[in-house]
């Protein structure tokens, strides 16, 4: 250009010179007149010429001047291809270019086109020197097209240099411009283009290479705007100044200033980007709105070609970030020498719209002023709004990372929030340092804040809450979610800027209609944030709401128990970095107007109170007390972590029960263990008890221990033994299988006491009651202990026709089914017993002493005794005195045997009686002698038995005094036998026989000898009378018939036969026999001769009792003695008593009908 207007300039007109005319001598007016003529034709021909050379050059003018323009352009700046249609001189001398293009690069569109150009040119150097001084150049309407090709270049780049930079810069002014901005790329459909129009520019030249400029535009988008500014050509340097007046900003705005500048390339990436998440994504599914979160990140992911271009940073979706904004807009740019450029925008917003992946919801209402340059932005009175929400941002946040700048954290963003309404949704818009916060109260309602944003240290974001303000808000603790409503309260930051970040919260509400106050602290707000929260409410009611609020073992665990009712909780809950991130609950209750019923001990309890805990390790229950009818009940009980399950510990305690219907109802739902021992002894009464529950959650079985029960004043009734026990004190246990444990059982049953210890257990096809040191005083064999009896045991015993008291030690077991139909036994017990009178066979009356006895009985009821002792210390038999009898016992399935069964067995030849020990047979003591026994019987109907009785060395003395003849003199040794057979229904029955010898017998005070000697009207020679004394008897038909008696002695001898009922009643017959003298039998010989002479001299005949004994003579002595004939044969000097010699044994044959028993054979 310059060279142009120096060819414009070297175009110089030549001036016209005057000839000088011939001097003549002319008078003053002619000459006057000619000169004038002459110059007036002068000046016309000069005129002429002139006219016509100007004609000429005037019409040549256009076309040698744009011909020079063209050469000077073609010569000097060729590689900017410079075109133009004409070059012309206006009237003011300024040249004129029309229609001029630059397009170096030979694009489709060229860099610039004008449709008018005009430069003024200093004239006076241009006519006087021919030098070209650009003075000033206009632009009309200019078109400058900047591109941006598929290559990432634009066409202003590498533009040619020119030749001179050392000619002063002309002023400029630029008309109506128009600037448009194409942007090319291969992943565009077409290419993105703005426009400004109506740009008007004067740049005033400042120095040789700089400007001032100044100017006004207009765009669609950007709206009326002003700017001004300088720069220097030759440095390279810059500065932008203006302003925009309802400036629309929006997608497209952003756009395409990102295209513009690599500075508001950043600024508006970062706009579009979530400072919250970039750093932690979410996890799929983390959140309610993780499906949104993978649509937008999808959108995100853009060709790998468009990484580093600023379209694929901002286009992020047209939910995850819209803005539009009208503003007035105050700019500035600049670039000094060796420097990067600079801006700044100052922006008031009048109106606008925002939609923010860090924000929430849509801003509808948005105002208020903002600064971005390049280091950061800045906030002022920004007002944002949505509904009833508004927003105040104030503050400024800075691009630059922490470790680019040292003061980076003391930028911060202030915002106040008010009438926020909370929802789940707000989780994905916050910080994830405050998710986990969040998830923990799971928070709802309307929320005024004020707080700070800054950038952390080791984040993109910190929060700072300065206070909050809480309004008709909910929360639901994710440890504890019961809803509470209604919350209004504030939220304070405390630490005053010293230390980690503290929040004081203060907070009241509703809880099922209930006041809830609550008060805690946030420590450092964050992932690692400590928390305290305190929360109190009273009458809250324990109900379904509470129960759906615990975790869902806890809610088993809760419901399992039962527990309905109201509650005054106190709870803190507490999250420690050193406890884990896990929160903690404290729960403390106190439990009143409540109810418990356990599912698997269904007892009900009312008017519950107590206390319930709840901290990390599970729930407590102390104090708990209740009442089950008129019963207090008292308990407590744990519920603590087991693996994923929760496990229950109950213990419950009364002091006071009854044996109800209820509460056999709560132990039969626990197992049909524990009410099979209920059905076993059917209890009634009261007693103390603790009953411990165990259960785990998830499952079905239940563990229930009773480990203490106390009896008072209660009365038993066993199915199994149908003897009832009544005020039974007693200490129980029972464990979960059904086992139950007893010591100091104290009971009676009429005058019977009972004292024992013992377990019941339950097996898997049979129970077993086993009682240890049992000891029964006075048991007295009424109907009710025989009906309890088995059948066999039964008839046993009642053919004892006992019927005295007696006492019983030792161990007693049973056995049974659980249908009841079997039940067995065993023992080992020690019966002691004080005169007591029963039915052995024979009659045993006023016994004492003991039985040893081991034994069973089997589910038939068939009671044996394998092993069994006897010792009785006294009892009267058949109305005599024995002692200190003892000696084994056993009873078979088929037998009774007292002593020694070999007593029984045939005896075979090579085997003798003494083989059989003292210690296998039934010994005791009478009269001073020495007893021996055996008894076997048959277990039948009748109960036949047979009995062998030995009786050595007895005191005839000793009987005497027993049988009351004390005043006699009656002496002597008494040894015999006696075998018996009979059964249980009569005396009738018994048969046997037996002898007796009395060695030397003094009998003659024997009321029977007395008086038999008063009738006869004699005396004996001394009181000894006899010698010897014997007796052979059986026993039939209730009777003792003696066979054979002998009185022997050396002065006479007396021989007799009779019998002597069990009534005690005598019919016995005797003959005397006088001393033989010199070897003859006189006495025979006698008889013989006075047979007809003397009848009734020496037979006696004795009736009465034994007590009370008639003697009388009986005539007819030939009758009388021919019984006698074969003892009276004998002479006196032979007469010897019998010896006794054990009996044989005997043959043991079962009688064929009971009440006709067989007599055995000795």
């Amino acid at each position: 250009m310059k060279t142009l207007l120096q060819r414009l300039n070297a175009l110089r007109l030549p001036r016209l010179r005057k000839s000088r005319p011939t001097v003549r001598k002319r008078s003053w007016l002619g000459f006057c007149f000619e000169s004038i003529t002459a110059l007036l034709i002068v000046a016309g021909g000069i005129a002429l010429v002139v006219a016509v050379a100007v004609l000429w050059g005037w019409s040549q003018r256009d076309e040698f001047l744009t011909s020079m323009i063209r050469k000077e352009l073609a010569e000097k700046h060729a590689d900017w291809n410079i075109s133009f249609a004409n070059a012309e001189l206006d009237h003011r001398g300024r040249v004129v270019l029309a229609n001029v293009t630059v397009n170096p690069h030979g694009d489709a569109e060229p860099l610039c086109a004008m449709q008018g150009l005009r430069v003024t040119v200093d004239r006076e150097l241009l006519l006087d020197h021919g030098k070209v001084d650009v003075k000033a150049v206009e632009v009309n309407r200019p078109k400058l097209t900047l591109i941006r090709t598929f290559d990432g270049q634009w066409n202003w780049q590498n533009l040619p240099l020119t030749g001179d930079n050392d000619k002063p810069v002309p002023l400029i002014k630029i008309r109506d411009a128009c600037v448009a901005v194409v942007w090319e790329h291969a992943e565009f459909e077409r290419a993105l283009r703005l426009q400004v129009d109506a740009v008007d520019v004067d740049l005033t030249p400042t120095s040789q290479h700089g400007y001032t400029f100044k100017g006004v535009g207009r765009e669609e988008t950007l709206g009326q705007s002003q700017f001004s500014g300088t720069f220097d050509a030759r440095h390279k340097t810059w500065e932008l100044t203006g302003h925009l007046k309802g400036l629309s900003i929006d997608q497209p705005f952003l756009q395409a200033a990102a295209m513009l500048s690599p500075d508001a390339e950043r600024v508006i990436s970062r706009l579009g980007e979530s400072q919250f998440r970039k750093d932690q994504p979410e996890v799929p599914g983390s959140s309610p709105n993780s499906n949104a979160n993978e649509i937008r990140t999808a959108q995100l992911k853009e060709p790998a070609v468009l990484a580093n271009t600023a379209a694929s940073r901002i286009t992020v979706g047209d939910n995850a970030f819209s803005l539009k904004l009208l503003a007035n807009l105050q700019f500035h740019c600049s670039r000094q020498l060796d420097a990067e450029a600079d801006f700044s925008v100052f922006a008031d917003l009048v109106s606008g719209q925002l939609e923010h992946p860090d924000i929430p919801m849509p801003l509808d209402r948005i105002r208020g002023q903002i600064a971005v340059d390049r280091r950061g932005i800045r906030f002022e009175q920004m007002q944002l709004a949505s509904g009833r929400m508004s927003a105040e941002v104030s503050g400024a946040w800075n691009w630059i990372r922490p470790e680019q700048q040292a003061a980076a954290n003391a930028d911060e963003l202030l915002v106040t929030l008010k009438n926020y309404q909370v929802s789940p949704q707000t989780r994905d818009f916050l910080p994830h340092s405050l998710h986990n916060l969040f998830d923990e109260l799971n928070p709802a309602g309307e929320l005024s804040i004020s707080f700070g944003l800054r950038r952390g240290e080791d984040r993109p974001i910190d929060f700072d809450l300065y206070n909050a303000q809480v309004r008709n808000a909910s929360i639901r603790h994710q440890m504890f979610s019961y809803p509470v409503s209604g919350i209004q309260g504030t939220i304070v930051r405390t630490d005053h800027g010293i230390g980690p970040e503290a929040w004081a919260l203060e907070m009241s509400g509703l809880a099922a209609e209930r006041e809830v106050t609550a008060t805690g602290t946030v420590l450092d707000p964050g992932p690692d944030c400590e928390t305290v929260f305190d929360v109190n409410v009273e009458q809250l009611p324990i109900d379904d709401q509470f129960y759906r609020a615990l975790r869902p073992n806890e809610r088993d665990v809760m419901q399992y128990i039962g527990l309905q009712g109201m509650a005054d909780v106190h709870c803190v809950i507490v999250r420690k970095l050193e406890l884990g991130r896990k929160p903690i609950i404290r729960l403390d209750a106190d439990v009143y107007q409540a109810a418990l019923q356990v599912k698997s001990f269904p007892l009900g309890i009312r008017e519950l109170s107590g206390h319930v805990n709840m901290d990390e390790s599970g729930w407590q229950f102390t104090r708990l007390t209740g009442l089950h009818g008129d019963t207090r009940v008292n308990g407590f009980g744990t519920v603590v972590p087991e693996g994923n399950e929760w496990r229950l510990g109950l213990t419950v305690s009364a002091q006071q029960a009854h044996f109800d219907h209820d509460l056999y109802l709560a132990m039969k739902s626990t197992g049909s263990e524990v009410a099979c021992v209920w059905d076993l002894l059917r209890p009634r009464g009261d007693f103390g008890v603790t009953v411990n529950i165990g259960w785990l959650s998830g499952q079905e079985s239940v563990k229930v221990d009773v480990p203490l029960m106390k009896l008072h004043n209660c009365e038993f009734n066993p199915t199994v033994f149908p003897w009832r026990m009544s005020d039974i004190e007693a200490t129980m246990a029972i464990n979960s299988d059904g086992t139950v444990a007893f010591e100091n059982l104290k009971a009676k049953h009429d005058q019977s006491r009972i004292e024992t210890s013992g377990t019941f257990a339950l097996r898997e096809n049979y129970w077993q009651l086993r009682f240890e040191k049992l000891i029964v005083d006075d048991l007295f064999p009424d109907q009710e202990l025989l009906a309890a009896l088995p059948k066999t045991t039964r008839q046993l015993l009642e053919s004892t026709q006992l019927q005295h008291p007696c006492s019983v030690t030792g161990m007693l077991e049973f056995k049974g089914d659980y249908e009841g139909e079997v039940v067995t036994a065993a023992w080992d017990t020690k019966v002691v017993f004080n005169q007591i009178d029963l039915f052995l066979g024979v009659e045993i009356d006023q016994a004492s002493g003991s039985a040893e006895l081991q034994g069973l009985m089997d589910r038939n009821g068939v009671v044996t005794v394998p092993r069994g002792r006897i010792a009785i210390d006294s009892c009267w038999v058949l109305g005599y005195h024995v002692t200190d009898v003892k000696g084994p016992l056993k009873v078979t399935p088929d037998e009774i045997v007292l002593g020694s069964a070999k007593m029984f067995e045939p005896e075979s030849p090579e085997e003798e009686w003494a083989t059989v020990s003292r210690d296998e047979r039934m010994t005791g003591r009478i009269f001073g002698g020495e007893l021996f026994l055996d008894l076997m019987a048959r277990r039948t109907t009748s109960m036949p038995y047979w009995l062998r009785c030995t009786l050595s060395r007895a005191d005839l003395e000793q009987w005497a005094i027993e049988s009351n003849y004390g005043q006699a003199d009656i002496k002597g040794e008494v040894n015999g036998y006696i075998d018996l057979a009979g059964d249980a229904v009569s005396e009738r029955n018994m048969v046997g026989n037996g002898r007796l010898l009395i060695s030397p017998a003094a009998l003659y005070e024997l009321p029977v000898m007395l008086q038999m000697f008063q009738s006869l009207r004699f005396a004996p020679v001394d009181d000894t009378a006899f010698r010897d004394a014997y007796a052979q008897f059986r026993i039939l038909d209730e009777k003792f018939v003696f066979d054979e008696i002998g009185l022997l002695g050396d002065s006479m001898s007396l021989f007799g036969q009779g019998t002597i009922r069990f009534d005690r009643t005598i019919d016995l017959d005797f003959v005397y026999r006088p001393a033989r003298r010199g070897g003859i039998n006189l006495a025979s010989q006698v008889l013989n001769r006075l047979e007809g002479v003397l009848p009734v001299l020496f037979t006696v005949e004795v009736e009465g009792t034994v007590d009370v004994p008639k003697v009388k003579v009986q005539d007819g002595v030939r009758e009388t003695l021919r019984g006698f004939a074969k003892m009276l044969e004998v002479g006196p000097s032979t007469l010897r008593p019998p010896r006794i010699l054990p009996p044989p044994r005997v043959r043991i044959q079962t009688p064929p009908q009971a009440a006709q028993p067989l007599v055995p054979s000795f």
